[in-house]
């Protein structure tokens, strides 16, 4: 389970990136690039191609809070069966010596 959320956060992580780098170069203003040009034919304005990437960089930045709060829910989980784990072990371990210090009459 915890690979599964590893793998998603990392996938998620990846596909925000290569949105980035892309709106960076469809938005970069040294020079027009085809996509660019291509936009410009289409009639969309750059101001509107930018309020778009800054809304689709807050639906990406809400995922990543969203992926990271369940990462961070599942370690949690993690770490507390292994302090249960841990905790019964050690318990086990304290009765399985008062037994025996019983057996030797130590006790």
């Amino acid at each position: 389970m915890v690979r599964d959320d590893t793998t998603d956060l990392i996938a998620a992580f990846l596909i925000g990136a290569t949105l980035g780098i892309g709106a960076t170069l469809l938005l970069r203003p040294e020079r027009e690039t085809g996509a660019r040009r291509l936009l410009r034919e289409m009639g969309a304005a750059p101001a509107r191609v930018r309020t778009g990437a800054r809304d689709a960089g807050a639906r990406f930045a809400e995922a990543g809070r969203e992926a990271a709060s369940l990462f961070r829910d599942e370690v949690s989980g993690v770490v507390d069966a292994a302090r249960d784990e841990i905790l019964n072990t050690a318990q086990r371990a304290v009765k399985e010596a008062r037994r025996s210090l019983r057996r030797q009459g130590r006790g």
